[in-house]
């Protein structure tokens, strides 16, 4: 309750402070469609499902890929929809849309672990110069140590992205009924999500059909692998 409030409470006073008229077009005033928009975000999920193909994430995710690059996983989403340093931290694992994608297909959001958040400073190779990430970013990297570009795509090739790109937080995942368990994020991640965990997450319905649909492996490993 505490999460959708909180979640809720972000949205309203986002639609608030938007530089708009004080009227909307159908003439409520701001403050009216503030509230609605609060309600509509309480009533919503917090959070949502999807597949993930591919060894990058390994052996924190899809461990089973390792030996059957056909493998897939299915994830549980902590969705953030104003994803900021106050609720994205380093150590999460992290769905995001791809910045060599489109933004709007599904089929483009990758799965990589925050390595490093804004103002931290990055050490390059010897051909670049050292660099620090800017306002409002992020570094993400594939947990697979064995996988090294171009093999895995990560920040290492497409550098760092918007927090804005990120959907939100891994923070189940699993196979079957017997083959499943809580993703290790950050401390603070990781206090905020148990109960979301305890009060949206229903094993029993969440692996009910143990077989991943084939249509919607690629989710989350679009370009993970080449």
């Amino acid at each position: 309750m505490i999460s959708k409030f909180y979640t809720a409470t972000e949205e309203f006073f986002h639609q608030l402070l938007q530089p708009v008229a004080k009227t909307t077009s159908d003439g409520s005033s701001v403050f009216a469609a503030a509230m609605k928009r609060f309600q509509e975000a309480y009533a919503m999920k917090l959070t949502t499902t999807m597949y993930m193909a591919g060894a990058a994430m390994c052996p924190s995710l899809n461990r089973r890929a390792l030996k059957d690059t056909s493998a897939v996983e299915k994830l549980v989403i902590r969705l953030l929809p104003r994803p900021s340093t106050r609720s994205v931290w380093v150590g999460d694992v992290i769905a995001f849309n791809s910045p060599l994608g489109k933004i709007s297909d599904p089929a483009q959001v990758m799965v990589r672990r925050v390595a490093a958040i804004e103002g931290t400073d990055m050490v390059s190779s010897a051909e670049e110069e050292d660099f620090q990430i800017p306002a409002g970013h992020c570094w993400v990297l594939a947990d697979n140590p064995e996988m090294k570009p171009p093999q895995v795509i990560d920040s290492r090739t497409f550098g760092f992205i918007p927090l804005s790109n990120i959907v939100g937080r891994v923070i189940y995942s699993g196979t079957s009924a017997v083959d499943h368990a809580p993703v290790t994020n950050s401390p603070l991640a990781q206090a905020m999500d148990d109960p979301i965990l305890e009060a949206e997450v229903c094993l029993e319905e969440l692996f009910r059909d143990p077989a991943a649909p084939q249509s919607d492996a690629g989710n989350g490993e679009q370009h993970s692998e080449k």
